[in-house]
């Protein structure tokens, strides 16, 4: 397993593509956060301690630019295997195939995990700088605790679904035009679709759609109505997160017992 992995972790490393999309999540991650702060001290919003931690959590955990970047690297871990032909070096460098899968996503969940710390670290600096470093002093660290590790997580589930997708759907274009259309297009009309129906369970369950999900796992827990957080905070954070790990991992199973059965060919 640890040649495997070690394989893994050289080959993403390697690829051109990989240090581009690790570029883009720095740049994204640094200009959504300077925009946030932006935003906050536009409207004063930490000037109380439940003020103070929404808005320290926002700058930290709200870049969409690094979940879809660990997305595209979770797709582009298998499809640049099928695209390059390099399948073949996999399955000889790992004969057992569910290990060489489980290679992968580990590898996948690693890199996503790198990226979400750095996203964070990147955020803590832009929030000290433009915020104050006191609004870090009236802020809940429990409330923050909470956000960034529900934000590591949803950052390493969203690449491991990259990874699952290209797999399932035997395309790693399909998987990455899914993983980027899902959030804007699909979830948006479901909600909007729900939201006329009146039918209060059905707009229940429009709050734990995956990507929504991941956004309430690392929403702030007491985020006020009319907040950031608005959109996301219909869910409890709790149940939001089973959904998605529930979801991740059926995904994740699935695509492993088809590379299981096919792994050479999509």
């Amino acid at each position: 397993m640890n040649l495997a992995l070690r394989y893994e972790l050289t080959r993403l490393a390697t690829v051109p593509a990989t240090r581009v999309l690790v570029s883009v999540s720095v740049i994204g991650s640094l200009l959504v956060a300077v925009g946030l702060c932006f935003v906050l001290n536009q409207a004063n919003t930490a000037e109380t301690a439940a003020g103070a931690s929404e808005s320290l959590a926002v700058v930290l955990t709200r870049s969409p630019v690094t979940v879809f970047v660990a997305g595209l690297i979770g797709a582009m871990s298998l499809g640049h295997d099928y695209k390059f032909a390099t399948i073949d070096v996999t399955m000889l460098v790992t004969p057992r195939r569910m290990r060489a899968f489980a290679a992968k996503a580990l590898t996948v969940a690693l890199c996503a995990v790198v990226l979400a710390v750095a996203s964070l670290l990147i955020g803590w600096a832009v929030a000290l700088a433009m915020l104050g470093t006191d609004v870090a002093g009236r802020a809940s660290l429990g409330t923050l605790a909470q956000a960034q590790a529900g934000y590591v997580v949803f950052v390493a589930g969203w690449g491991l679904l990259g990874l699952a997708l290209t797999r399932i759907f035997a395309s790693q274009t399909f998987a990455i035009l899914l993983l980027v259309i899902w959030p804007f297009v699909v979830e948006p009309a479901l909600k909007g679709m729900t939201a006329a129906l009146s039918w209060e369970p059905a707009r229940a369950a429009a709050a734990y759609l995956p990507y929504a999900a991941g956004q309430a796992i690392s929403s702030a827990p007491r985020a006020g109505v009319g907040s950031l957080y608005a959109s996301a905070h219909a869910a409890s954070p709790a149940l939001a997160a089973l959904a998605f790990a529930g979801l991740v991992c059926a995904l994740i199973w699935s695509a492993a017992v088809m590379f299981r059965n096919r792994p050479v060919a999509m």
